[in-house]
């Protein structure tokens, strides 16, 4: 599977033209269960945009001065983080698999 992943940049297990992180991350079906809690979180779905603010959190200094709503932004920040980081490990563990 590797070899055929070097010669197409198709995804091999759906119709995608490209199979790339964006592919895998927001698009992928197979995914989609994976993805659901966190974009529950977002209110939405996964945007390649998203990531950085999901590995990186916020920026303090773009945070309201008031403390409890700041606290919340906060909590529901690191909810999502924890949640991404969660959901690329299991996409990570089931891809290894797949592949061996």
């Amino acid at each position: 599977m590797a070899q055929e992943t070097a010669h197409s940049p198709a995804c091999l297990l759906c119709p995608a033209d490209i199979d790339e992180v964006e592919h895998m991350l927001c698009e992928y079906m197979y995914w989609c269960g994976e993805r659901r809690e966190l974009e529950q979180s977002l209110g939405r779905p996964l945007r390649p945009e998203d990531v950085i603010n999901l590995l990186w959190g916020l920026f303090l200094a773009d945070l309201p001065e008031d403390i409890g709503t700041r606290s919340r932004i906060i909590s529901a920040s690191n909810r999502r983080k924890e949640l991404f980081t969660h959901m690329v490990e299991v996409m990570m563990g089931i891809g290894l698999q797949r592949r061996t």
